[in-house]
């Protein structure tokens, strides 16, 4: 334990059935003798993206191509092949090896004329995938504690 440590965070998930939440929010809390600050936070569904043809209009569950026959590379974006599968041979440049050494490139973001570079389409980091966030709760209120519990 760090001694000179001043501050730190705990996550409770609270099941409130009579939609008291805003109650609990105003009601003073303390953990070791000292006033904590309560917040709401925002949580957010992930989208979730199709593991087979890697698009992001439909999941896996719905995808429209034949799970038995269909392949397509998360990597290149090419069918025919699957990412584990891929190397120098599929990507159409040339290469010293076979192994495939392009950077990487997000070929659902080059289809959109977004950012495609530095990350692949099955990657975390693509931008088109973090505009698709579903919020599943409302932004915590803004307003300013008073010293007067007022609440209701």
């Amino acid at each position: 334990m760090d001694a000179t440590k001043k501050e730190t965070s705990f996550t409770f998930l609270l099941s409130i059935p009579n939609n008291a939440t805003n109650r609990i929010l105003c009601i003073p809390c303390y953990m070791f003798s000292k006033a904590c600050t309560v917040k709401l936070a925002t949580s957010y569904i992930q989208h979730r993206q199709c593991e087979r043809c890697f698009f992001l209009s439909h999941n896996t569950d719905t995808c429209p191509h034949d799970p038995a026959t269909y392949k397509r590379c998360g990597i290149c974006g090419k069918s025919g092949h699957l990412q584990a599968e891929h190397n120098s041979g599929h990507c159409g440049r040339p290469h010293p090896s076979i192994p495939c050494n392009c950077p990487a490139r997000c070929f659902n973001c080059f289809f959109t004329k977004k950012p495609a570079a530095g990350h692949y389409a099955f990657s975390d980091d693509c931008p088109l995938k973090k505009n698709m966030r579903c919020y599943g709760s409302a932004p915590a209120p803004t307003a300013a504690p008073t010293a007067m519990n007022t609440c209701p």
